[in-house]
């Protein structure tokens, strides 16, 4: 049985994960501009960025489901879930692949146009921020053997 908290504890909750999250994954991200070589730490930083975009977007989807139900609909018959944070993880994570089940339909005008962002800011991460990354790791190791 899962006991149901009162929605603005939960809301709290979102938003201050939300914040802290967005802060670690801006100072990270940062610090990857600096860099004048890299190394396999680097690519590590670079993907955990990655994952913490899946995350902040998770607690959007999560905060928007409790500030109005109505925004997205399940299309299978366990609406029971979508109070739990997983399933926003999930949605949040199939977006940013841009691997899209349809499973989970957003409804909104806002509600669909986020998941747009998504995609379209997970998409220009891989291509642009990890080829930074791997292409200074390349230069790295080009200029070591030189």
């Amino acid at each position: 049985m899962y006991i149901y908290p009162l929605a603005f504890l939960i809301i709290t909750n979102n938003i201050l994960s939300f914040a802290l999250l967005l802060t670690i994954a801006i100072n990270i991200f940062l610090q990857l501009f600096q860099l004048q070589k890299a190394n396999i730490n680097a690519l590590a930083a670079a993907i955990s960025v990655y994952l913490m975009i899946g995350l902040v977007f998770g607690f959007i989807y999560a905060t928007m489901h409790h500030l109005s139900p109505l925004c997205f609909r399940i299309t299978q018959q366990e609406n029971h879930l979508l109070h739990h944070f997983s399933m926003w993880l999930y949605y949040s994570f199939v977006t940013l692949t841009t691997l899209g089940y349809g499973d989970i339909i957003p409804l909104s005008p806002f509600a669909k146009m986020l998941p747009c962002l998504e995609a379209i800011l997970g998409q220009m991460y891989l291509a642009i921020i990890i080829a930074y990354v791997v292409g200074l790791r390349i230069n790295t190791l080009y200029a070591q053997s030189s």
